[in-house]
């Protein structure tokens, strides 16, 4: 009986062992072809790269089912992913590790041309062949060229195919006088604005650029870039704003009303479903779809069925984009029959390609190894993609491009039987803004009213006609001040005349004083008598010592003034009042209508918004804790009802730099954003020497001796070097002050100093970032949150600045800095706060993280943790 059983028992054993060595026999049989795909997988692109992903993974299929065999002997295709997320340090990153430790035998995909540009070299050094799907940079080409990287190809249409495109259609169909730029300020959106410009400059000569603006990726207000566009007229503003910043775009160009027509380079904002979400916003937009759903090759119907079957929707220019880089790595494998590097090489350059957007080969080396590509303009029309141009395109498809007015919601717009629509001060309409609209007879306000004798009387050498009404002298919206201070008027003017020739409000007895329903004036003393040249205007100018004309206090004590009051409607203050400069004096801009602290005007004391503070003596635990710059203690914080911060705790000491890493969506920038008062905490305790920061604004925190430099910098492109750091003093007490701060700025970076006058947009990389540090400091911060300084940079630049990092340590200052470049932060930092989902995972300096195992395999890897021990 045992001996049976010990006999079945064996027979199990071997069969095992047979199957264990059957699979160990296929698995040593089915080599695999290792591609390395890059692409957004998180981050602000997160979308755009779950469209690359997509199609990439279609063609992976494709050749799958077909097989591939190189040598006789199949083989099967394993995809590794790689999250660059759209920064040029982490894509550096995803890329070492593929080189060295996945050993890649090529690479696909690569969305940002910033990133592209930064990786390019490790491929080429590697000799590993990699082709960029979407990054349409001219530089990739030209640096391909010059440098002879015949490893690395772009089949991205390039700038010039998705711009050349765009302007042409723009100016067949929108025909216009006035066009703004606005792109994003990386190298591609660069390449946009300039070939459009000079697109226009050689081929309609007649178009005047008025605006061209540059906003950082990412952004989520172009308010100020929208207002400006729509203060110069511009008819046409054309751009790439795209991402998470699409929405942006379109939602804020519709709600300012801007009168200009939108024309987009396309990406995502092409999308049939980001088109359904904002058909109304995007009605009459002339979009660049790049690709246009149509039979390019064999293979382009069953790529379109087989994402629509993945997705659940059509396919975009990125997926065909990722698809087709795919394909050709894959089938130039096929044909070299061999996964060597050079062969696999010579596969790429030398072969013709049958792809989803038709049959493609690349250019020479000596071209940039480029795939040019004809681009397809659509205009959307009822929320659908019309092709406008080329014309070949759409007359197989008969689409016409529609003449829309200049926004959308115009077509809307109630008629005005009062005579045909006259251009205000911005374009803005009278049904639209109801303190412009003409009030009932014998009611409100009427500035210029329109009466048959004023023009007889005023404008005898002029035939009678419709005129612009321009609402001088009244009080306009604040969103429409065009950023202009209250006190414009004050101090010896000459006298001001409205658009009829009419004296304003200014003059005494130029009008009678306004009267409520009882008959009594509403606010100073009476008109003198026979002052009735404007009988039903009444007065919209501030009263005196009163900014935003806020109403004035009644019962009013007489010794509380120090000089009488101006006669009513006086348009300016009285040539003694001191004009508004950059101290804490009596005028004020429009804050609402808030209480009034200047009931004895003397010299200012303290700064009004600090808060006050202990009088007492500090005991021995103030002085204690006063040894500590900044102390966090289980901190909770984040957005809405989401909890990013659990809990987190971290001290930084004067004179220190504190490091803060960990990986995505840990909590690093939430936690400089709650420090700073951006964002208000659910729980816990901030102090900066002592005094506590909770409930603070941005601005109180600011002049408490602490600066913040975001990750993206907050320059103002269009603004000169010396404009910005002007911004960055708004603080300070005096005009001296400032000049004195800037002065010192300037002594430690001597090269701002050279570009003083050059826009802030036309500096590089490093010294983009270096005018950011410098703008904070002009406050004189003891301790300055910076916030991933070396993101998106060249290496050179990321040695620049963090040189510049320990300088200002040495000076005296304490930095706290979040970074994704653990390297660099860890040859710099004193001490480095590790974070992992909103809690401390780490407390300690760089040399004891390095002896930490579990902290060194999550953050650094073993490799990197075994050189640094070493």
């Amino acid at each position: 009986m045992e001996r049976g059983a010990a006999r079945i028992v064996g027979m199990i054993v071997a069969v095992m062992a047979l199957g264990f060595g059957i699979a160990a026999l296929d698995a040593q049989e089915t080599p695999e072809i290792k591609i390395g795909a890059f692409m957004p997988i998180s981050g602000i692109s997160a979308d755009v790269g779950a469209q690359i992903k997509a199609g990439t993974e279609v063609a992976v299929e494709r050749v799958q089912a077909q097989g591939i065999s190189l040598g006789g002997k199949p083989h099967r295709v394993r995809v590794i992913w790689y999250d660059d997320e759209g920064k040029a340090d982490v894509g550096l990153n995803a890329v070492t590790r593929a080189l060295t430790v996945d050993k890649i035998h090529v690479a696909v995909g690569v969305l940002s041309s910033d990133v592209f540009l930064r990786v390019m070299d490790e491929f080429q050094k590697a000799s590993i062949p990699v082709i960029t799907c979407c990054s349409a940079s001219l530089k990739i080409g030209e640096r391909i060229a010059a440098n002879k990287m015949g490893y690395v190809f772009q089949l991205s249409p390039t700038a010039n195919d998705i711009v050349r495109s765009l302007v042409a259609a723009v100016a067949e169909h929108a025909k216009p006088r006035k066009v703004a730029l606005l792109n994003e300020n990386t190298d591609a959106g660069r390449d946009f604005s300039r070939i459009s410009r000079e697109w226009f400059q050689q081929n309609a000569k007649d178009v005047e650029i008025v605006a061209e603006d540059f906003v950082d990726r990412g952004v989520t207000d172009l308010t100020p870039q929208l207002a400006k566009i729509k203060r110069v007229g511009a008819q046409v503003i054309v751009g790439e704003i795209y991402g998470s910043s699409g929405p942006v775009l379109f939602n804020q160009w519709y709600e300012l009303k801007v009168p200009a027509l939108l024309a987009h380079m396309g990406a995502t904002v092409a999308a049939q479903t980001f088109i359904d979400q904002h058909a109304k916003a995007m009605e009459g937009a002339i979009i660049n779809n790049r690709w246009w759903p149509a039979r390019y090759s064999d293979v382009s119907e069953p790529m379109m069925a087989a994402y629509k079957k993945k997705t659940g929707t059509d396919v975009t220019n990125f997926a065909v984009q990722g698809h087709d880089s795919a394909l050709v790595a894959l089938e130039a494998i096929a044909k070299a029959g061999s996964l060597d590097p050079d062969k696999v090489r010579l596969s790429i350059e030398s072969n013709t390609f049958a792809t989803a957007w038709g049959t493609r080969k690349f250019t020479p080396l000596a071209e940039g190894h480029r795939m040019p590509i004809q681009t397809v303009v659509v205009q959307i029309q009822g929320g659908k993609k019309v092709p406008i141009y080329p014309a070949a395109v759409a007359a197989k498809t008969d689409g016409k491009y529609v003449t829309v007015p200049p926004y959308a919601w115009e077509k809307d717009r109630p008629r005005d039987h009062r005579g045909p629509h006259r251009a205000q001060r911005l374009g803005q309409d009278h049904r639209l803004q109801p303190d412009h609209q003409s009030a009932p007879a014998g009611c409100g306000r009427r500035v210029f009213p329109r009466g048959a004798d004023r023009r007889a009387q005023d404008l005898r050498d002029r035939a009678a006609r419709d005129r612009t009404h321009v609402p001088i002298g009244e009080d306009l919206p604040r969103a429409e001040r065009l950023g202009q201070p209250l006190h414009r008027g004050h101090g010896p003017r000459a006298r001001r005349v409205g658009a009829r020739g009419h004296r304003l409000a200014g003059a005494a007895g130029s009008r009678s004083s306004p009267r409520g329903s009882g008959g009594e004036p509403l606010r100073g003393p009476a008109a003198a008598p026979g002052a009735g040249h404007e009988p039903r205007r009444r007065s919209t100018l501030p009263d005196a010592r009163r900014a935003a004309g806020r109403r004035a206090s009644r019962g009013a004590a007489a010794h509380r003034r120090h000089h009488p009051r101006p006669p009513p409607g006086r348009p300016h203050l009285p040539r003694h009042r001191a004009r508004h400069g950059v101290r804490d004096g009596a005028l004020r801009q429009a804050r609402g209508h808030g209480s009034r602290a200047q009931d004895r005007r003397g010299r200012s004391g303290d700064d009004p918004a600090r808060p006050g503070g202990d009088r007492r003596a500090p005991g021995p635990t103030a002085r204690s804790r006063a040894r500590l710059m900044l102390e966090v203690g289980e901190l909770r914080s984040g957005y809405g009802r989401l909890e990013i911060l659990q809990g987190v705790t971290l001290q930084v000491a004067p004179g220190t730099i504190v490091g803060v890493i960990g990986p995505n969506g840990a909590g690093k920038s939430t936690l400089l954003k709650t420090v700073f008062g951006y964002l208000s905490p659910f729980g816990g305790r901030i102090t900066l020497e002592d005094q506590s920061l909770i409930g603070l604004r941005p601005d109180q925190i600011l002049r408490l001796g602490t600066g913040f430099v975001a990750q993206a910098g907050g320059l103002f492109a269009d603004m000169t070097v010396h404009e910005n750091l002007q911004l960055g003093g708004y603080g300070l007490p005096s005009r001296h002050e400032v000049a004195r701060a800037l002065d010192a700025v300037y002594e430690q970076f001597p090269r701002l100093r050279e570009r003083r006058r050059q826009a802030a947009g036309s500096l590089s990389g490093g010294e983009q970032r270096a005018l950011a540090l410098a703008r904070a400091l002009v406050m004189r911060p003891k301790l300055l949150l910076l916030d991933e300084p070396s993101a998106a940079l060249a290496p050179q630049f990321i040695d620049e600045v963090y040189a510049t990092i320990q300088a200002l340590n040495r000076s005296g200052l304490a930095l706290l800095i979040v970074e994704q470049n653990v390297e660099m932060i860890l040859s710099v930092a004193h001490r480095v706060f590790v974070l992992d989902l909103g809690r401390n995972a780490f407390d300690g300096t760089p040399a004891e993280l390095l002896q930490t195992d579990r902290i060194r395999r999550l953050y650094l890897g073993d490799r990197q943790g075994a050189s640094r021990a070493g």
